[in-house]
């Protein structure tokens, strides 16, 4: 393993003369990648839960239980968790990038 990786600073073990590069990960994409999937995951379940009640407007709940939307509201509340998923799951890949040395 070569010392000069900017990416990889060796950690000296002086009882054992060793020297062992530090891991490649970091904690931002860690937490990026378990946010992006978590938000996701609520968006799934929103989606799977949508109730449908005909009238007039059609209105839809989140698995029966509570207030009712109409069609463009329960949209967005699926959306919106949705959207911050997939903008943490961005976040994430540019982070793994970032790590990886690429620019960007």
């Amino acid at each position: 393993m070569d010392s000069d990786d900017p990416g990889q600073t060796p950690i000296e073990y002086a009882s054992l003369g060793l020297n062992v590069p530090q891991p490649r990960h970091s904690l931002k994409l860690i937490l990026y990648v378990v946010l992006g999937n978590v938000w996701l995951l609520i968006a799934l379940a929103l989606y799977v839960g949508k109730t449908y009640e005909p009238g007039s407007p059609p209105m839809y709940s989140v698995y029966g239980v509570g207030r009712w939307f109409t069609a463009g509201e329960y949209e967005l509340i699926v959306l919106a968790p949705a959207a911050l998923g997939m903008a943490f799951m961005c976040l994430g890949i540019r982070q793994a990038w970032h790590l990886k040395g690429a620019k960007g």
